[in-house]
């Protein structure tokens, strides 16, 4: 009787990551949550240095024109 009820009262299969359920041909959606993630870091990334390209001063210190008077003549002596 038991396998009787067990039989009759079957549970419907829940499809959830098949090969027939695919968005864009990738059957994985935490791929498809990597790229999202790639494109929008490459995005954030852009406008951040956008934003901050002049942000730090130049200076120029009398330590960094001796420094590249040296490198100068070392080049020149190559």
């Amino acid at each position: 009787m038991f396998r009787e009820c067990q039989q009759s009262q079957s549970l419907p299969r829940i499809r959830f990551l098949t090969e027939e359920t695919t968005m864009l041909g990738i059957p994985d959606p935490w791929v498809i949550i990597a790229y999202l993630g790639c494109i929008l870091m490459t995005i954030v990334s852009l406008i951040y240095g956008l934003a901050r390209r002049n942000a730090a001063p130049d200076e120029v210190t009398p330590i960094d024109r001796d420094w590249a008077i040296e490198e100068r003549k070392a080049d020149h002596d190559l």
